[in-house]
């Protein structure tokens, strides 16, 4: 119900509203300096690895079966995964949000506007729009961008999981007319998306009565007219550049990275001269050229038309190298050849550009293929099992500088070819790196499995269910410590990003909001535990990962979290178990309102008998002691039997936990029951464990469970 928002004085002094600088009552900042200046030069870097034979991919290899090298020492592995895409079925299952960003494929579409005659754009449009809804596996990322001659690259749409989000970056490729702005600080989605707009399969208007493949053809039509009114080769240049700072932009994203590059090629014979793929008449000039040179006539011979244009070339290897050093492949796809078997309008013959960039990544050319799914389908499937080793990489120079690596495979099948990252990049100095690069690697961060330097837990949970879209409160934990590493100054700032991603990958919904601490007042706070940020989602019924982001925006430092949860059906009447609340003692944490909260008009959501408390987000149990836990639910029956489970992050069960119920209680949501209970807990080894609850219903035997990450303290 929607009621002015209630707090009692308990929970006013917890509450403070995020309003420039927090000046929560603390005392002075102690001397923490020299703990502040602190920066590390050891990084793990994660190395993903395809092993393939005859195009196949080699399952079952364990981490005996490699060894890495940085430069020409050997590394020990600290770290080794397998990850094969062809079974994951993309549900919302703990092993699947464990996948690292350096397990995924990423897939970025990057439609050649300049180069590519328009009609051949609009096809292009539908054969991508496949691809991404057909061929994908649900773990793969997508995004989108253009280039043309007049403005150069333009990124549409960051690295995400929301396939419909993919769809309208691809049906509109950014164009203003096109496309209502909404655009979230990440770039991961960028528009509303009415109803009115069509489906994936519309032909012509679809998009809020806009013709878009006019719109489309118009503005193509456009670009590709100025560009010929350039050189070729001044036009080769500027792709080259503009390319080179693609690929400086990838090295910012973890994982393999696939440039499905779609494109008619451009005139080879600049480069390559003779025999470049160049029209009939430049041909005739070659053949004019060689006539000179067999003759003798040497003031008439052009050397780059015979040779190619040596700097043209060197720009071009240049260029490949970055996306090489990126880990980033180019599927180059002649979208030339996408035109129905009856169209035969001449076109020019610029093929072997588009090989020699797939050539030079190690990727592969496709062309008359108008099912961009069956082309690559082959690459798909080679792809489709990787193995992710991680090594310290210690006592690196901050300068950014190149690291080459590489893998063997020992014992492994005769044949065997390995396909890995060739390097990595020792880090920069924060500050050195451009806004355009933070957002992009923070995107793509999202979407991996929990992980960073910056301690980071999230705990979301639904209330309100009755109305068509349910109050979702959301804690964010953040470690204090992690956050104040390598800080300056008498304040510092983190940013927060959330997105509530649906199972089909959609973004249901998202906020973010930037935090300053004074050190001199919130300082202590943050350096004994941290902040708690309180904000919310309003959801749809379905099942949801909460997926956070936080970062020090001075130093770079940031922790990803991801959490899932289920909003039940109120008009089905779903039963379900929320996750277990855990009370903490008042004044522990600094506590932060978001914006979103502070605007709410719902009542304040953690309440137990009519008092507030404040949930842990990641809870440490003590071994041998017990301590309070509320759990609730929604449909559950009046006699449901509750038990809890305690195991490892890899799913093994561990003895030693007891779960006592008390009555069950009447929440201020009507449609809410609590139970108060007490968790017992043995003498069980210190680290991180999944807590499971599970409520049966003895007459059927229903089960209906959740879990949380619990830390068992030493």
């Amino acid at each position: 119900m929607r009621q002015p928002l209630k707090a009692s004085a308990f929970l006013l002094s917890l509450l403070v509203v995020s309003t420039g600088w927090l000046t929560a009552a603390c005392p002075p900042l102690l001397a923490q300096q020299a703990h502040h200046a602190e920066v590390t030069e050891v990084i793990v870097v994660e190395v993903p690895v395809q092993v393939t034979k005859d195009g196949k991919p080699v399952r079952g290899l364990t981490a005996d079966n490699f060894e890495v090298l940085d430069g020409r020492k050997r590394q020990d592995l600290i770290g080794f995964d397998a990850y094969d895409l062809s079974t994951s079925s993309g549900e919302l299952t703990p092993e699947a949000l464990r996948v690292p960003a350096a397990a995924q494929r990423h897939f970025f579409l990057f439609f050649d506007l300049s180069f590519s005659d328009p009609a051949s754009i609009v096809r292009a449009r539908h054969a991508a729009k496949e691809l991404v809804t057909t061929g994908l596996n649900p773990t793969d990322l997508g995004g989108v961008a253009t280039y043309s001659a007049s403005s150069g690259s333009k990124l549409i749409l960051g690295f995400t999981s929301d396939r419909s989000q993919v769809e309208v970056a691809i049906d509109t490729l950014g164009l203003p007319q096109l496309v209502e702005s909404r655009r979230d600080p990440l770039g991961l989605t960028f528009a509303n998306m009415p109803e009115s707009w069509g489906t994936t399969g519309s032909v012509g208007a679809g998009r809020g009565g806009i013709d878009v493949e006019a719109e489309v053809r118009e503005a193509v039509t456009r670009m590709e007219s100025s560009t010929r009114r350039a050189s070729d080769r001044n036009d080769i240049l500027a792709l080259t550049s503009s390319l080179t700072q693609v690929a400086e932009l990838l090295r910012s994203v973890d994982g393999r990275k696939y440039l499905v590059y779609l494109s008619e090629g451009f005139n080879s014979s600049i480069i390559l001269g003779q025999g470049g793929g160049a029209t009939r008449e430049e041909q005739q000039a070659i053949q004019r050229q060689n006539d000179a040179a067999a003759y003798g006539d040497y003031q008439d011979v052009d050397s780059n038309l015979r040779f190619g244009d040596t700097s043209t070339q060197n720009e071009l290897g240049l260029m490949l190298q970055e996306f090489v050093r990126a880990d980033c492949v180019i599927q180059a796809v002649d979208i030339g050849g996408l035109r129905a078997g009856a169209d035969m309008r001449p076109r020019r013959e610029n093929k072997q550009g588009l090989f020699m960039m797939a050539e030079g990544t190690g990727g592969d050319f496709f062309e008359n293929f108008n099912n961009l799914t069956v082309a690559m389908e082959k690459m798909l499937e080679r792809t489709s099992v990787t193995y992710v080793l991680a090594f310290q990489a210690k006592d690196l120079d901050l300068d950014g500088e190149f690291h080459k690596l590489k893998v063997k495979l020992k014992d492994g099948p005769k044949g065997a070819r390995l396909a890995y990252r060739p390097g990595y990049f020792a880090p920069r100095p924060y500050a050195e790196v451009s806004q355009r690069e933070r957002i992009f690697s923070a995107a793509s961060q999202l979407y991996g499995g929990s992980s960073g330097q910056l301690g980071t837990a999230t705990l979301a949970t639904p209330f309100e269910t009755t109305s068509e879209r349910a109050y979702v409160p959301t804690l964010i934990e953040v470690n204090g410590r992690d956050l104040l590493i390598g800080n300056q100054g008498g304040q510092v700032t983190a940013e927060i990003y959330a997105y509530a991603v649906a199972e089909d990958g959609h973004v249901q919904d998202f906020f973010n909001q930037v935090l300053g601490f004074d050190l001199e007042k919130a300082g202590p706070a943050l350096e004994q535990t941290g902040f708690k940020f309180w904000n919310q989602f309003e959801l749809p019924p379905g099942s949801y990962v909460a997926r956070v982001l936080v970062r020090n925006v001075d130093t770079g430092t940031s922790g990803v979290s991801v959490f899932p949860f289920r909003v039940p059906d109120a008009s089905q009447q779903e039963p379900s178990l929320l996750a277990p609340m855990f009370p903490e003692p008042a004044g522990k944490w600094l506590i932060v309102r978001g914006q979103r909260a502070a605007e709410s008009t719902y009542d304040y959501p953690f309440m137990i008998q009519g008092e507030p408390f404040i949930p842990a987000v990641k809870p440490v149990l003590v071994p041998g002691q017990s301590g309070p836990v509320i759990l609730a639910g929604y449909g559950l029956g009046d006699s449901v039997q509750m038990t809890a489970e305690l195991r490892t992050l890899q799913g093994d069960p561990v003895e030693g936990v007891s779960l006592k119920v008390g009555e069950r209680r009447q929440a201020a949501d009507p449609t809410m029951a609590q139970w108060a209970a007490t968790l017992g807990l043995g003498q069980i080894e210190a680290g991180d464990y999944t807590l499971q609850f599970t409520a049966t219903e003895p007459e059927t035997g229903e089960a209906h469970s959740s879990t949380i990450t619990v830390s068992v303290s030493g």
